[in-house]
């Protein structure tokens, strides 16, 4: 949009660098919208069928587009009140370093398409004032779909196709775009999402590497990947499905077996498990002799949500020794046009946990559509033994893998503190723009009285930028 900048001299840049501000109460929105259950996008930030313009004018006739693309889930979500909190330091420090000329910032914030109410969340280019407006209009829905991706493809399409830029499309400048997240993005721009939230109608899906290369040909593209514990980082991502089940009364707590089935259409799939002394637990037989139970099953009858799920579990001491099997059955379509469905099995045996993910074909249902998840051995004192993925989803080389098919290694910056995202990015654009070298930058923070920690947090995750600039092959095939 545009307006006038915030800092536009060296009194103001100084003036900004102590403006640290609270973030308490600048998110009311967020709060209101989670405490109603009834959040929707605020109309400032709903992206359907309109283009955001990033335009030079008399006051800043060199504007620097700079976006921040946050993930809002559960894992990440406190990242935008960082960026809050530390918006106006940010803003002096660039001034003086001469890291960006004449910045403008569009915020935004991503979840999950599958299942999220508010996925995508995208502000104005803005320079002064109302750049918080746009942040504080946010809702953190702090949800995701328990997969280890979220839908960053969908703001890497956006901002490839519908953004307006002077200082690319007239003076052949990139700007900046900053990712923020621990999760990886989908493989595909799929084209139904694109058209429910964005307005635009594919002939077919797009290869995420693919739309990722339009980005970069406008913007200079980033990843921050702040660090988290990963117990700590599965805990928040696998999230959803216990959200799920103890919305709907299912118990999630003190079993020595649990199932849990999660996917994210109307259809009616159904979570099986054959016990050792064959009993078949399932929506026909949900409790078995053996202490099994199937307490939780959605979609049956007709559709009823997009955030389904189903359970099958044992109480604590009450599963028997033997051979199990848990399959995944498609019972019927509910969807208007039948499609794939994506599914994912939880299997939880004495407090260890593993992963399934599956698809269910179109037009495919009845014992025809099972797919086994899971055959084990119960012993308390054995591991289990299963056919998963257990939690390689959410490792840090499984996500950075799927980053670097999109954007070049060089691009990752690795941070073990998300308090440190804006020094970072000030650091990328010094180092980007040639305005500075890293022993200037690490310099420049010491001036500014950077926490220590923080320093040389940045300093290692700027040393691969610095060593290698920023041009790269990507690598598509990580997401076969």
């Amino acid at each position: 949009m545009g307006g006038t900048s915030r800092v536009s001299s060296y009194s103001d840049a100084r003036a900004a660098l102590s403006g640290v501000r609270s973030s308490v109460s600048a998110f009311g929105y967020s709060e209101q919208a989670t405490r109603s259950g009834r959040g929707t996008v605020h109309p400032n930030l709903d992206i359907k069928g309109k283009t955001r313009e990033c335009l030079d004018t008399a006051a800043m006739p060199k504007v620097t587009p700079i976006v921040f693309a946050m993930d809002g889930t559960l894992s990440r979500g406190d990242d935008a009140k960082v960026i809050y909190s530390q918006l106006l330091p940010m803003l002096g420090a660039m001034h003086l370093s001469g890291a960006a000329v004449d910045p403008q910032f569009l915020f935004a914030t991503f979840g999950d398409a599958t299942v999220d109410k508010a996925p995508i969340q995208i502000g104005q280019f803005e320079s002064d004032e109302r750049m918080d407006g746009d942040l504080e209009r946010m809702w953190f829905e702090k949800g995701g779909g328990g997969t280890g991706e979220e839908s960053a493809e969908l703001v890497a399409y956006y901002l490839a196709r519908h953004t307006k830029v002077d200082a690319i499309d007239k003076r052949g400048t990139k700007g900046f775009c900053f990712f923020t997240t621990d999760e990886a993005p989908y493989p595909k721009v799929k084209k139904d999402e694109v058209l429910r939230l964005i307005g635009d109608d594919l002939p077919a899906d797009i290869p995420t590497p693919e739309i990722f290369a339009e980005l970069q040909k406008r913007f200079h593209t980033f990843l921050l990947y702040p660090g988290k514990p990963l117990a700590e980082r599965q805990n928040d991502i696998d999230a959803e499905i216990r959200q799920r089940l103890l919305k709907a009364g299912g118990r999630f707590e003190n079993v020595s077996i649990r199932a849990s089935l999660i996917w994210n259409t109307f259809d009616d799939l159904d979570l099986h498990v054959v016990t050792p002394n064959g009993e078949h637990i399932y929506y026909g037989a949900k409790r078995a002799s053996c202490g099994g139970e199937l307490d939780v099953d959605r979609n049956a009858g007709g559709p009823h949500t997009r955030e389904p799920v189903e359970n099958i579990r044992w109480a604590k001491g009450t599963a028997r020794h033997g051979a199990y099997q848990v399959f995944v059955r498609n019972y019927a379509h509910h969807e208007r046009v039948p499609a794939d469905v994506d599914f994912k099995v939880e299997l939880e045996i004495d407090g260890k946990v593993q992963s399934f993910k599956g698809t269910m074909k179109k037009n495919v249902t009845g014992p025809e559509s099972d797919i086994t998840a899971f055959k084990f051995d119960y012993s308390p004192d054995q591991a289990v033994a299963a056919n998963s993925e257990s939690r390689e989803a959410y490792t840090d080389e499984t996500i950075l893998g799927k980053w670097r098919a999109c954007i070049p290694d060089g691009n990752i910056i690795r941070l073990t503190d998300a308090r440190w995202t804006t020094e970072a990015a000030i650091g990328v654009m010094a180092l980007q723009s040639g305005k500075q070298t890293l022993e200037q930058v690490l310099a420049g923070m010491h001036e500014r009285a950077v926490d220590p920690k923080g320093i040389e947090d940045v300093g290692h995750a700027l040393e691969s930028l610095a060593a290698q600039g920023v041009f790269a092959e990507v690598d598509e095939t990580v997401f076969a």
